[in-house]
């Protein structure tokens, strides 16, 4: 999946299914990514995931455009 399609899911997921406000399930799925950024920050002392990273990176910016 695109990030871009990734970050519309994860702010329908979040404002519908949360019943949020749009700008609600905004901030929730910026922390929800927020997180898994440095959960694969953290992990990548032991392993490389930048490509992951990288991805992770773009839906956090496709999210903040919405």
């Amino acid at each position: 999946m695109g990030a871009k399609q990734k970050a519309r899911e994860l702010l329908d997921k979040f404002s519908n299914e949360c019943l949020l406000t749009r700008s609600g399930g905004k901030i929730a799925a910026l922390i929800a990514v927020d997180e898994m950024i440095e959960f694969l920050v953290n992990a990548s002392e032991y392993l490389a995931f930048p490509e992951q990273i990288k991805y992770w990176q773009e839906v956090k910016k496709y999210i903040s455009y919405e």
